[in-house]
Parts: structure tokens; sequence; C-alpha cells
């Protein structure tokens, strides 16, 4: 991202400009982020089929079982709960991909990002 500053001058971008020049990329960032949506999905999905499997339980197929996996996985083994999240990736999944579905204005990137994060760490503590 360039700060428009003529070339050779010498000058400095002041504090303001450079934190301007950062704030553009953070939003440029999060809207890849949300443009990618499905990865986190995807993730998230994969995640929890392999604790599933882990735990011994029967393999979820459709979405909905998923969803209802991550709920039984955060009551009985203590993971996150992340069956709000997968909701909201799989409608923003399903705006992308077929336009039947409102965009949810409620996912924060950065957030989802985390719990996505915090998801497979946790996934990955109960799996050894």
């Amino acid at each position: 991202m360039a700060l428009d500053l003529p070339p050779n001058s010498g000058a400095k971008p002041s504090r303001i400009s450079l934190s301007s020049a950062l704030s553009r990329t953070v939003v440029v960032l999060m809207h890849e982020i949300v443009a990618h949506t499905c990865y986190g999905l995807y993730c998230l999905e994969a995640c929890i089929v392999a604790a599933v499997l882990h735990v011994g339980w029967p393999r979820p197929k459709t979405h909905r079982s998923k969803e209802k996996a991550a709920i039984r996985l955060s009551t009985e083994h203590g993971l996150p709960d992340v069956a709000g999240l997968l909701v909201l990736l799989n409608d923003v999944r399903k705006h992308e991909a077929y336009g039947d579905v409102v965009r949810p204005d409620e996912l924060d990137p950065e957030n989802a990002a985390r719990q996505i994060e915090d998801y497979v760490e946790s996934v990955s503590r109960l799996i050894g």
C-alpha cells in the first residue's frame, strides 16, 4: 500500500498517515478473511469430525449433525462452543455460493479467526 510520498523527497510519513495506512490494511485483510470464511467453516467441520471420531461417536455427515456434535462436544468434553459460529460461517458460505441467504452482519472476522484457532488448539489437546 503506497503512502503517496514523492520519490527521494526525504520526507518521512507522519504517525497519522502510517496509522491510517495500517487501518486501511486491517480493513482489507478483514474483508479477505470474510471472503474466505468457507475455509474457516471447513476447518471447524474437520475439527469436529476429528474430535467426534476420537471420542468414538458416529461420524456426522450433514452440517446440522456437525452443529449438534459441536454442542455435545462442548457440554461433554469441555471444548469451546462453536455451534453458533458454525451456523454463521455456513450462512456466509451459502450467501457467497448461492446468494439465497442474507450475509450475517454479526460475523466479526477477527473474532471468528480467534475462535477457530482456539477450537483447533482445543481439539489438538483432546486428541493428544
